[in-house]
């Protein structure tokens, strides 16, 4: 018996839709260890910035570049291709930019300032992948978005160790979400 017309039209859609769903968890899968890595980052540079205030700036530039090596060194072990790679790369120059141009225009006054821009530009990258495909990256970035509001606005002096632990925290806890996607 040969298949109509409308099976093969609904076959071809099932297989096309099958694609689309494993895209999205290798995503997820290539995506946890790098939001887990920087899940750690976070909770120790925001844990630091709060116990070692004098310090603050000083532990930040230090764990950033031992996350971008971490970051590169995990897309060496994931293989995830050239090209995604470098277009990695190049989001991250644009953030940068974007970030290092917004701190240089807007000129913080308090560094509760800076602590909650760098997960709302975060957050909004991620919800760009989320918007992309990848809807656990939305959630992802909504919470990170909304938690950082909630205490920038509402704890006060305990901004800090609040971030290590909900934002650091809650991107280890949203890294192993994806891994287990």
């Amino acid at each position: 018996m040969t298949p109509s017309r409308a099976d093969a039209t609904a076959a071809l859609h099932e297989v096309e839709r099958a694609e689309n769903r494993s895209t999205e968890l290798r995503g997820y899968q290539i995506a946890a260890p790098h939001v887990i890595l920087w899940g750690v980052v976070w909770a120790v540079g925001y844990t630091a910035n709060y116990l070692l205030p004098a310090w603050g700036n000083a532990t930040w530039l230090a764990l950033v570049p031992l996350g971008v090596a971490g970051d590169i060194v995990i897309g060496r072990q994931i293989r995830s291709g050239r090209e995604r790679g470098l277009a990695m790369l190049q989001l991250g120059v644009i953030f940068m930019v974007l970030f290092g141009g917004t701190l240089a225009i807007m000129q913080p006054q308090d560094g509760r300032q800076v602590g909650a821009f760098v997960p709302l530009l975060v957050a909004a990258g991620y919800g760009i992948v989320g918007v992309m495909g990848a809807p656990r990256m939305l959630i992802i970035a909504g919470l990170m978005a909304v938690l950082t509001l909630v205490g920038f606005f509402s704890v006060g002096s305990l901004f800090l160790p609040w971030m290590a632990l909900v934002g650091g925290g809650g991107l280890i806890v949203g890294g192993i979400w994806l891994r287990q996607a």
